[in-house]
């Protein structure tokens, strides 16, 4: 994948149009006071990245800016959303972005960002809760809910506060799919621990971020450069504070 070029874009016709994604970086604090990273990797015989570690992410869908959604959005307005990504992105589409990141880091990851009415994200340390919260990730999996429908039913708020922009990357021309992807990192909230979906991943780790950027160097964990450069780009935080902090100055 390659950084977006608008120009590119409007000038050439590759054949394989884009497709508006988002992928989340998750990351927590250690006990060693740095912070770790989360990272999965897809199932060796899917025919998209089959094998790569990947953070959870994926395809923006029309619902992820329906208005029973938005409406719910902490700290983010569409034309805020918009104005951050830049690019003439209209903006519901642009907030779409930020809240297909929640929903595909709750699916893949089992990851929540969502405040109830007591500015509270849930906590899965709580057997109930997580019982409850797995068996709707079930149904949004099966097709039997929608993330919007979930949020309604438990009175959340997805947190879009808590995703600070990274970065902005495409696939380049000759990919059998090609996906416009916008990168954002969060902490996970405590009492909430990562549970891949076995669907599509077929292990999922905390790991040092620096350990994680040595052992791609060195081939020992095959990722894009996307990827790559997230895990780089993670570095500019040492604390969850921080990242806490970054999130209030952007919103």
């Amino acid at each position: 994948m390659t950084r977006k070029s608008s120009w590119e874009d409007e000038y050439y016709d590759y054949g394989v149009p884009t497709e508006p994604a988002s992928s989340v970086v998750p990351l927590r604090e250690n006990d060693r006071g740095g912070l770790d990273v989360y990272l999965t990797r897809r199932q060796r015989n899917l025919s998209f990245m089959g094998g790569f570690f990947v953070f959870p992410g994926g395809k923006v869908d029309d619902a992820d800016y329906d208005e029973r959604i938005v409406s719910r959005c902490a700290g983010l307005t569409p034309a805020r959303a918009a104005k951050i990504l830049g690019g003439g992105i209209d903006p519901y589409p642009a907030i779409g972005y930020w809240i297909a990141g929640i929903r595909e880091l709750f699916e893949e990851a089992g990851v929540l960002l969502a405040y109830n009415a007591d500015g509270i994200m849930p906590d899965f340390d709580d057997k109930t809760a997580r019982a409850l919260f797995d068996s709707y990730r079930d149904d949004i999996h099966t097709g039997k809910m929608e993330f919007a429908e979930l949020l309604e039913k438990e009175d959340l708020r997805p947190a879009t506060d808590r995703l600070l922009y990274l970065s902005h990357w495409i696939t380049p021309p000759g990919a059998p799919r090609r996906f416009d992807t916008r990168f954002f990192l969060s902490l996970v909230p405590t009492g909430q621990h990562p549970r891949y979906f076995e669907a599509e991943i077929s292990e999922g780790f905390w790991m040092p971020v620096e350990e994680a950027i040595q052992k791609a160097q060195k081939g020992d964990l095959r990722m894009i450069l996307p990827t790559f450069m997230c895990l780089k780009e993670a570095l500019d935080y040492s604390s969850g504070e921080e990242i806490l902090r970054a999130c209030r100055e952007y919103y």
